[in-house]
């Protein structure tokens, strides 16, 4: 499975740049996907941000391997969790449409194409709400117990 950084190259994964830097998720989406594109790969992907300290590998494969045939998403506490999703082959394909008509939220595209919304009781056995838990802010790093950078 090809994994690619968006952004400024600060791990040894291939890297790719949003348009423009810093433009937001569903930028870093598109970003994401081009850069597949060019290798040759045209599939669902799943994006995952990187202030989501608690996500880890199982939950990354459940969302490679959820029986959808769509996009899915994990909800919780009846929120989507659009930086931890799996984009379908269709979503990607609208997604350069919906930024082009402006959009910068990955909430717009969600409201164009199907979607499985994730309830807790598919997830679950791979995660807990903590896990879906971001970190933006010093205030978080606190909250989560986490120790600060550096």
């Amino acid at each position: 499975m090809p994994v690619i950084e968006v952004g400024p190259g600060y791990t040894s994964l291939p890297t790719a740049r949003e348009d423009p830097p810093g433009g937001g998720p569903l930028c870093a989406l598109i970003a994401g996907v081009e850069a597949l594109d060019a290798r040759g790969t045209r599939t669902a992907v799943v994006l995952l941000a990187v202030d989501l300290p608690f996500v880890d590998a199982r939950v990354v494969e459940w969302l490679a391997d959820h029986p959808s045939s769509g996009t899915v998403v994990p909800m919780v506490d009846g929120m989507p969790q659009t930086t931890c999703a799996r984009y379908s082959v269709d979503a990607l394909i609208a997604a350069g449409d919906v930024a082009a008509a402006g959009e910068r939220s990955l909430r717009a595209l969600l409201a164009g194409v199907p979607v499985h919304e994730a309830p807790e009781s598919e997830w679950s056995a791979v995660a807990t709400r903590r896990t879906f838990a971001d970190v933006d802010t010093p205030d978080d790093i606190d909250a989560l117990g986490l120790a600060p950078p550096g």
